[in-house]
């Protein structure tokens, strides 16, 4: 009962998730909110989630203890320009029937895929007020980034990293009483994180405790005009370089994501990775906890993903961030960054292991602050104030002080 004597009812979040990625940065938040008494949690799980070749992540889901109550399977089996944009098209139709069904309050999305634009745009033709995580962000070298700004623009609370982040959307029109300076929700992940002795993880992967291993995950470049081939045969061939020079080192791939050429990427680091067993591996998928155990104990993070922005840096470890695909995020002083060019990646590598970040220093100075983001993030989501949230005005920047 509530307090003038009517029937409490919780209000609905539903959260979505679209694959292994973001699903590992809203695990945390997904377990308390499910533990909020003034929360009704649903969980819909589409996209990536549903792939083979990506290892149907849903199942870790369900392993982690939650209930998916909507599996929204819209991926097409081709995935080039024309297949993303159709099965954006498919994921407004069918994640609509979701919500239908499960009739939340309100909708948590993080990030900047295609498919979390296709629930953004459902949710907001159906009157469904959206909470953004990860929004005011750049990333220059990848379409995602029109993405990101075009589900802000949808969006009616948002959870930034930084108040860098937070000024970019309040020039985007945001109102000011709508922006939270949260935090990035990975640190939180990693603060909580007790990894395996370094001993331990190594004899785990059957790796000699001597060797050096490098972590890499290579996205496509969903901007360049360079094809996805040219990105990934001069990681290779820098790797391949490396080897030459220095028989210690192991490199750890991790799997691309759904993105136009990911599975080509996928299918040729899998190729590479088979012949050259002596020093390489190819991973569909790691899992949240596992990778991170990677990273930890490696001696750099190769690649383009933004783990190698975020969290490799919280867990002082160096990265070499290869393209333009990260252009415009903040920057920790362990990041070394180097154009698509072999040699260009091979003397970057050696100059990120011969880095020895101090890891208090760094997570002191890293622009995305440090952990607490989840407790943030969900203390709001269970109490603020729903009824007005669709009433969205336009702020124009430096002439609305009231935001």
């Amino acid at each position: 009962m509530t307090e003038d004597g009517g029937i409490f009812r919780p209000r609905t979040i539903c959260v979505v998730t679209g694959g292994r990625a973001d699903y590992g940065l809203l695990a945390a938040l997904i377990k308390r909110l499910s533990a909020e008494p003034s929360v009704d949690l649903r969980l819909v799980a589409t996209a990536g989630h549903f792939l083979t070749e990506l290892g149907e992540s849903w199942r870790e889901i369900e392993r982690d203890g939650f209930r998916i109550d909507a599996k929204v399977d819209m991926l097409l089996a081709s995935e080039n320009e024309a297949a993303i944009a159709k099965s954006t098209g498919l994921i407004v139709t069918s994640i609509a029937d979701a919500f239908e069904r499960l009739a939340p309050d309100l909708i948590v999305l993080l990030g900047d895929r295609f498919e979390t634009l296709g629930a953004a745009v459902a949710a907001s033709c159906m009157r469904i007020p959206i909470a953004h995580l990860h929004g005011g962000e750049i990333t220059a070298g990848a379409i995602d980034d029109a993405m990101r700004h075009a589900i802000s623009k949808l969006s009616h609370l948002h959870f930034v990293a930084t108040d860098e982040f937070a000024q970019r959307l309040m020039r985007m029109g945001e109102e000011r009483h709508r922006i939270f300076t949260a935090g990035a929700i990975g640190l939180d992940i990693i603060s909580d994180f007790e990894p395996p002795s370094r001993r331990d993880w190594l004899a785990a992967q059957e790796l000699d405790e001597n060797r050096k291993f490098l972590v890499a995950t290579v996205h496509p470049e969903t901007l360049s005009a360079d094809s996805p081939e040219f990105l990934i045969d001069a990681v290779l061939l820098a790797f391949e370089e490396l080897y030459k020079e220095d028989r210690d080192i192991f490199v750890l791939f991790s799997g691309s994501n759904a993105d136009s050429g990911g599975r080509l990427l996928n299918e040729r680091i899998r190729t590479w990775a088979t012949s050259r067993s002596d020093y390489a591996r190819f991973t569909e998928k790691f899992g949240q906890k596992p990778y991170l155990a990677a990273i930890t104990h490696g001696a750099a993070v190769v690649g383009n993903s933004s783990s190698g922005i975020i969290e490799a840096p919280y867990c002082g470890v160096p990265t070499v961030n290869i393209g333009n695909r990260q252009d415009g995020r903040p920057q920790a002083e362990s990041i070394v960054n180097c154009p698509v060019d072999a040699s260009a990646i091979k003397d970057a590598m050696v100059h990120a292991m011969n880095i020895h970040p101090k890891l208090e220093s760094i997570r002191r100075t890293h622009p995305y602050g440090g952990p607490g983001a989840t407790k943030t993030i969900a203390d709001i989501l269970a109490s603020v104030e729903l009824e007005e949230l669709l009433n969205k005005s336009f702020a124009d920047f430096g002439l609305d002080d009231d935001g």
